[in-house]
């Protein structure tokens, strides 16, 4: 199973470069960088990324903003927006422009990360998908899930954590955690976004 593949989208050349060892680091494949909106429709249209990062100001052409609805038009991945500027005009334009998530510079490598996550769950949870059951899912793996481990990737496309499905099911935390680590191997993933990633391309 390929790493989730993000897009970057930063005009400034050293944030770009500064972000893209942020995604490496933290186990993300960098599907490209584009410093200007016509760059990134480029990249889109031959990297199919699962999210992109785009920063709003992408100096005289279009924006972020703009590139997002372009994106949104024309594709389903998700987009997330990265900006130094956290006024509530720029913040009420971002939402309307329905990014999954974004991240105010400066910015750490853990605020990415939670960004990233958190936006691929989000953008899980807005558009699930309507044919996935466990008959045919098992038809993909080598290992078949269990009906508990299914029962526990549906909780995790719903984007609850640990302690919510815990509860939600009346067992102890690590009964939890034993069946999300089954049910990562049996997925061939290693983290939450990587098992939405998958079950989106099989089931999209």
């Amino acid at each position: 199973m390929q790493p989730v593949r993000i897009l970057i989208v930063e005009d400034d050349a050293i944030i770009a470069h500064d972000v893209m060892l942020m995604l490496q680091q933290l186990g993300y494949e960098v599907a490209g960088v584009a410093h200007t909106a016509a760059q990134a429709q480029h990249l889109i249209a031959q990297q199919a990324p699962d999210l992109a990062i785009l920063d709003i100001n992408l100096g005289t052409g279009p924006s972020g903003i703009e590139l997002a609805g372009w994106i949104r038009s024309r594709y389903r991945f998700p987009y997330l927006f990265l900006t130094s500027y956290s006024d509530r005009e720029t913040l009420q334009q971002a939402r309307e422009a329905h990014p999954v998530s974004y991240v105010v510079k400066p910015f750490e490598d853990h605020d990415l990360l939670a960004a990233i996550e958190i936006g691929l769950v989000n953008h899980a949870r807005r558009d699930l998908p309507g044919n996935l059951d466990l008959a045919r899912l098992n038809q993909q793996l080598r290992s078949p899930l269990t009906e508990r481990e299914f029962e526990m990737l549906l909780e995790v496309l719903d984007g609850k954590t640990n302690q919510q499905i815990a509860e939600s099911h009346f067992v102890s935390l690590n009964t939890v955690k034993t069946h999300i680590k089954h049910l990562f191997d049996k997925l061939e993933v290693h983290s939450r976004p990587e098992a939405i990633v998958r079950v989106r391309q099989w089931f999209s």
